[in-house]
């Protein structure tokens, strides 16, 4: 029951941060020509890429608490 209800929680946030990943838009931020050039920087694509992944660490933890909170 449990690994159900954990599983109907996280895997749609799942899908939702591979599907971020996998679309264009991080195609489209690595064109940084429309910037200033004081930020046309590599470390600024670092920087945006590691924001999602800990924002993604951050909603899988958060559910799977919620989750453990309701059952």
């Amino acid at each position: 029951m449990v690994v159900v209800c954990l599983n109907v929680i996280t895997a749609p946030s799942v899908n939702f941060t591979q599907g971020f990943a996998t679309s264009g838009l991080l195609n489209e931020m690595n064109q940084s020509k429309i910037l200033v050039p004081a930020l046309q920087s590599h470390w600024l694509m670092i920087h945006g890429s590691m924001m999602v992944l800990s924002y993604a660490a951050l909603l899988c933890g958060s559910l799977l608490s919620l989750a453990l909170l309701i059952h």
